[in-house]
């Protein structure tokens, strides 16, 4: 199965995350990956990681991790490729927690932890959040290219699209912290 990618618009990425607090705790997703992250002037980002993200792009183009804010809170490999932001469905996973103090706050999206990941139920669960939510336990590959070889990761596309359908997605008991 080829590796998924999503793309956006940088700004409307920028603008659609704005922080409730200046003061970002530092995170750590399901794997261990520690993010340090800021806000300033209503808009949050990644400063910083313990681990480089996913290599999937040649350059000039820039590989990066971003925070996502869905049903889970998330932490995503992507690519800028031209003016666009390439999420990488596969390099995503949750972002773990002991309590409500180790997730992210935005102004418009409260998250509490719920079986030690970083949960909302402002959202419905989407594609992203159970394919995160099925890759939570999956080392994330170092490269995009891995991933689609990668007989783990594949699994857990696959079973989170099995989870989804027009009506909505079910995060499948497998997939369940």
């Amino acid at each position: 199965m080829p590796a998924r990618a999503r793309f956006f618009s940088l700004s409307a990425i920028a603008l659609s995350i704005s922080c409730a607090r200046q003061t970002a705790p530092t995170l750590e997703d399901s794997r261990g990956v520690v993010v340090q992250w800021e806000c300033s002037a209503g808009e949050c980002q990644v400063t910083g990681t313990s681990d480089p993200p996913p290599a999937c792009t040649a350059l000039p183009d820039i590989d990066l991790f971003v925070l996502g804010a869905g049903s889970f809170a998330l932490l995503c490999g992507a690519s800028v490729v031209g003016h666009a932001l390439v999420l990488h469905d596969e390099s995503c996973r949750p972002i773990r927690c002991a309590n409500e103090t180790d997730c992210p706050q935005w102004d418009d999206r409260r998250y509490g932890c719920d079986a030690g990941l970083c949960t909302t139920t402002t959202r419905a669960l989407d594609l992203l959040d159970v394919t995160a939510a099925c890759l939570a336990d999956v080392d994330r590959p170092a490269t995009c290219v891995a991933a689609g070889m990668d007989a783990a990761t594949q699994d857990g596309l696959l079973l989170a699209a099995s989870a989804c359908t027009a009506e909505g997605c079910t995060l499948p008991e497998a997939c369940r912290p």
